[in-house]
């Protein structure tokens, strides 16, 4: 007598966390060899919009990729003094000067919008930012404004082949707002109902160095937030500030640059240009240390010190075959392959044990290996100084999280947004760490 076989429990795939790369100047090189590589475990690209002839080729790579194609049309600074400039002048919803409300208003309004979606739909994305502005606080007539925008861009989009393309609310705003409850308040009765399907906050000041106190902050903001139920991501902040976001389930997603751009900072757009805007350039990421360093520094530390060069040196063969001297030649590339295992290594576990796990297995050997670093020999005094900056830091960061874990008091469960091939109805796979 033959037995039915007995039902197998198959534990269900994990959703995976959010992770997005805004695409820099030069970062379409690194995006697509790594795309050849077959290496796509992230969610998608953000493409500056003053950018598109430079990146077009990348575009198409990540759409055929089944990546998320977002648009930044750069509206957050076209406000300011500093932040508008040439470039944004000649995209087709520039006026030829910088923004003002009235241009987000009534007829004109109605124009760029129409203008903006005409672009995205052109272009293939399969998501765009919202044309919000940086925004002072809670009554900022610029936040009524964008509101109304992201109600007439929908309509745009939908009257022009764009329905299936989403739109993201960017939030940007100043610290000082972003942590004031009663802002907040007011920000969030405003934005409930726009049509949107996520909300990406871009605080100004926060960022990979953030301390423990505007960490709890940020986790603060983010439990008022999610009262909207949409998906949050943190836009622009790295290293364990941002990786501390997700394990507590803050938010659900982060944003960052290639090995730059992992802190927000809007300061310049406050003041008049002088001369020609300087590009940023990838640093080395030390990941053991979540420490990132211009490429000068970096080689003259392990060259001083061969001991810390066999401790934090890259010995990841997926990464840089060649250790060091792949980890200087490409920079942004060793980054994103990092920054991609350690967000999909965090989504492997549920949210419930989340932060012990991240407390134990990246947090706690983070700060070890700081004090090693702080005991190094053969350093000059201003680097001293930084690495021991950066050491007590991270303490206090352990020791954050270990009173936020003992207390019970996180209970957040932000959502975490869709990826494309689910938003599409593909078949998907786990990432892989």
């Amino acid at each position: 007598m033959s037995l039915a076989p007995l039902p197998r429990l198959i534990k269900p795939v994990a959703q995976p966390l959010g992770l997005y790369f805004r695409a820099g100047h030069n970062d379409h090189t690194t995006l697509s060899q790594l795309f050849a590589q077959g290496q796509r475990s992230y969610y998608g690209v953000v493409f500056d919009a003053t950018r598109m002839d430079r990146h077009r080729e990348l575009l198409k790579e990540a759409e055929r990729a089944r990546l998320e194609c977002i648009l930044d049309p750069c509206t957050q600074a076209t406000a300011t003094i500093g932040g508008y400039s040439e470039k944004i002048e000649r995209l087709p919803w520039g006026v030829g000067r910088p923004h003002v409300v009235e241009d987000f208003e009534g007829s004109s309004q109605t124009t760029l919008m129409s203008k903006l979606a005409d672009f995205a739909v052109r272009h293939r994305f399969s998501q765009v930012l919202a044309p919000t502005h940086y925004i002072r606080n809670g009554s900022d007539p610029w936040l009524f404004a964008d509101v109304e925008s992201v109600c007439q861009l929908r309509n745009r989009l939908d009257r022009s082949g764009g329905k299936g393309i989403e739109i993201i609310y960017s939030l940007c705003l100043p610290y000082a707002s972003f942590r004031d409850e009663t802002q907040r308040e007011s920000i969030i009765t405003r934005l409930d109902g726009v049509p949107v399907q996520s909300l990406w906050l871009r605080a100004d000041g926060c960022g990979t160095d953030s301390t423990p106190t505007a960490l709890r902050n940020y986790v603060a903001a983010c439990r008022d937030f999610n009262e909207l139920e949409y998906p949050i991501v943190a836009d622009q902040i790295g290293g364990l500030p941002g990786l501390s976001l997700l394990a507590l389930s803050a938010v659900g997603g982060l944003t960052t640059g290639l090995a730059i751009g992992e802190r927000f900072d809007a300061s310049h757009w406050h003041r008049p240009q002088k001369g020609r805007p300087y590009m940023a350039h990838p640093r080395v990421y030390l990941s053991a240390l979540d420490l990132s360093l211009d490429p000068d520094e970096a080689k003259v530390l392990f060259e001083r010190n061969l001991r810390l060069k066999g401790l934090f040196g890259c010995k990841d063969p997926d990464c840089c075959i060649r250790g060091t001297v792949d980890m200087f030649e490409k920079p942004a590339r060793h980054f994103v392959v990092q920054r991609i295992k350690q967000v999909a290594e965090l989504g492997q576990h549920p949210d419930s044990l989340r932060p012990a796990v991240f407390l134990d297995r990246y947090v706690r050997p983070t700060t070890d290996h700081a004090l090693q670093l702080s005991k190094a020999t053969g350093l000059d005094e201003a680097l001293q100084v930084r690495f021991a900056k950066h050491r007590h830091r991270l303490d206090a960061l352990r020791l954050l999280l270990s009173k936020l874990i003992e207390s019970g008091q996180i209970a957040l469960h932000a959502r975490i947004p869709k990826t494309r091939a689910m938003r599409e109805g593909v078949p998907t796979r786990s990432y892989s760490a």
